[in-house]
C-alpha cells in the first residue's frame, strides 16, 4: 500500500518515471491481499495508474514503447475486470460488498475514458471500433454503470471526437517532426525484431 501512494505522490508532482517504479512494486506485493474484491480493485487502480504514467512519460526516444506499454497496461486492467465480473456472477450474492463493486466499477471507468487516448496518438484509429464495443459491453454488464449506458457512450464518442481533432491539429504544427520520429522509432522497432 505504501508504494502506492508514494507512486500517487510522484504522479502528483509529475514524476511518472518514479511513479513508474512506485506503481509497478505496488502491483508485484497485490498477492498478499486476501480480500478478492479489494485485491481486483486495487488491481485495477494500479494498472489504470501505470498506464497513465507511462503515457505521461515524454521520452520521446522510447516513444513507441511507451505507449505500447500503457495500452497493455489499459488492456490488462480491463481483463482482470472481465475476470472479476466473471467471478461475481459465479458468487453468492449474499457475498457481495456492493461498496467495493462499486469502487471497482469507478475504477475501471476512469480506464474506459482513458484507453482511447492511446490509440488515437498512435494513429492507431482501427483498434477504436473494437474497444467501444467492448466498453459498452462492460458498461452493460456493470450494475451501477448500465445505467448511464447512453449518456457514457456520447461522452466517450464525444472524447474521442475532440481528442482526434486535437492530435491533429498538434501533428499539423509539429509538421514533419513527428513524422519522421515516428519514422525513427518504426526503424527502432524493426531492428529490435
Amino acid at each position: 500500500m505504501q508504494a502506492t501512494m508514494y507512486g500517487m505522490s510522484c504522479e502528483i508532482v509529475n514524476e511518472c518515471a518514479s511513479a513508474l517504479s512506485y506503481n509497478a512494486s505496488a502491483l508485484k506485493h497485490l498477492q498478499g491481499v486476501k480480500s478478492p474484491n479489494l485485491c481486483c480493485a486495487l488491481t485495477i487502480l494500479i494498472l489504470g495508474r501505470l498506464g497513465t504514467c507511462y503515457h505521461n512519460t515524454y521520452d520521446w526516444s522510447l516513444l513507441l514503447l511507451i505507449t505500447s506499454g500503457a495500452i497493455e497496461m489499459l488492456l490488462r486492467a480491463i481483463r482482470e475486470y472481465e475476470k472479476y465480473q466473471g467471478q461475481i456472477s459465479l458468487s453468492h450474492p449474499a457475498t457481495m460488498d456492493d461498496s467495493a463493486l462499486e469502487g471497482i466499477d469507478k475504477a475501471m471507468l476512469n480506464i474506459l475514458v482513458k484507453f482511447p487516448k492511446l490509440p488515437i496518438s498512435m494513429d492507431r484509429l482501427d483498434e477504436l471500433p473494437p474497444f467501444r464495443r467492448q466498453a459498452r459491453r462492460l458498461v452493460r454488464s456493470s450494475k451501477w454503470l448500465h445505467i448511464y449506458e447512453q449518456a457514457m457512450m456520447d461522452s466517450f464518442d464525444d472524447t474521442l471526437a475532440l481528442f482526434i481533432m486535437h492530435e491533429r491539429r498538434y501533428k499539423r504544427e509539429r509538421g514533419l517532426a513527428v513524422v519522421k520520429l515516428w519514422n525513427c522509432c518504426s526503424l527502432a522497432k524493426a531492428r529490435n525484431t
